[in-house]
């Protein structure tokens, strides 16, 4: 794997666009999309991409949950509190 398909990689992780991630990572503006494009059908350069967005999808779920369980509790805890003042 080339130093330029490493950034890319990076830059891609960083903005999720193909495109973008070419012309950071230092290929040409006027062929950005199209390597862009190439890179991701890289199995070399598809697989830590793939592996991070794993990581990333698992992480924002572990997040959401978290944060509905906490509305859950803040909700029944606020149900609670209107029983008492019946």
């Amino acid at each position: 794997m080339t130093d330029r398909q490493k950034k890319f990689i990076r830059e891609y992780c960083k903005y999720l666009n193909a495109s973008r991630a070419a012309r950071n990572a230092g290929y040409s503006i006027r062929c950005a999309a199209q390597i862009g494009y190439e890179n991701m059908r890289k199995p070399k350069v598809r697989a830590p991409i793939d592996e991070y967005l794993e990581i990333r999808r698992r992480e924002i779920d572990r997040i959401l949950q978290e944060r509905h369980r906490q509305g859950l509790i803040s909700f029944y805890k606020t149900l609670e509190k209107m029983r008492t003042i019946k």
